[in-house]
């Protein structure tokens, strides 16, 4: 059984395909509209979608967190 980390382990570019892209985008429009309507800010959104990515990768996928710099990376 394929789970999302084994494409992520088998994805060696950082770009991810196209069709995931589209898709993203489309899933993502009607939040957008949301959002914008009650006056939320792309930093703010971006700053909550960073804390997210992060709080996903480092515990739902069990990868590590490495500060390097003030900035941090994840590593498997």
């Amino acid at each position: 059984m394929n789970s999302p980390m084994d494409k992520i382990s088998q994805n060696t570019s950082t770009t991810p395909p196209p069709a995931l892209v589209r898709a993203l985008l489309h899933a993502l429009r009607p939040l957008i509209r949301l959002l914008l309507s009650y006056g939320v800010t792309y930093p703010y959104l971006a700053n909550q979608l960073k804390t997210l990515y992060l709080n996903v990768a480092t515990h739902e996928f069990q990868l590590i967190a490495r500060t390097h710099g003030g900035r941090v990376q994840i590593a498997r």
